[in-house]
């Protein structure tokens, strides 16, 4: 079998996955930093009920707006770690994807799209979980636009992967018709 030249889409695509991989591996560390803040921000908001307790009704920091938009659930806290946990292994599968999508093999192909999938999956059971689930926050809501700007990017490169000419990855190919080639020799009809 003669090696495959990789389409300069391929190229692409795999040269994307490996930046965004790489990104999502470092917003995966932020969201673990995140819990971190969370857990001080919970105290701090605390600390403003004692004041607000002794500063009598009038305190901005009491049952108000400003401590439900930064409130953070227990679930949500859960949630994050377990989806960051998740993600960072899809972002390290994300990577090994696009540099092997820079290799023109059926096989590579298929690992790319599937990991595609897998992160779009992710995300949309995230967007279900996170918005699903009461007591919204700006702070998880911040989350989700990241993970909506990650969402578009992954559905771009999966469309540009399904809809891109595969025959250069060896799919869609009739192999029996590889080792033909028109020589100076062959009869002209």
């Amino acid at each position: 079998m003669t090696e495959l030249k990789t389409p300069s889409w391929g190229k692409g695509v795999g040269i994307s996955m490996i930046v965004l991989g790489s990104l999502g591996i470092l917003f995966s560390f932020y969201r673990f930093a995140f819990l971190k803040i969370v857990a001080f921000q919970q105290e701090m908001l605390n600390e403003f009920d004692k004041i607000s307790a002794d500063d009598g009704p009038s305190s901005p920091f009491g049952n108000s707006l400003f401590k439900k938009a930064f409130h953070v659930s227990e679930f949500h806290e859960n949630f994050i770690h377990v989806f960051t946990t998740i993600g960072f292994i899809i972002c390290i599968l994300y990577i090994i994807a696009g540099a092997k999508l820079l290799k023109a093999k059926p096989q590579n192909y298929n690992f790319a799209r599937i990991i595609l999938i897998l992160s779009v999956a992710l995300a949309i059971i995230q967007y279900f979980m996170m918005l699903g689930v009461g007591g919204y926050s700006m702070l998880i809501l911040g989350l989700l636009v990241y993970n909506m700007f990650g969402t578009a990017c992954d559905i771009a490169l999966m469309l540009i992967l399904l809809l891109s000419n595969k025959a250069q990855y060896g799919i869609g190919v009739d192999t029996s018709l590889e080792g033909y080639t028109k020589s100076i020799d062959d009869d002209i009809i």
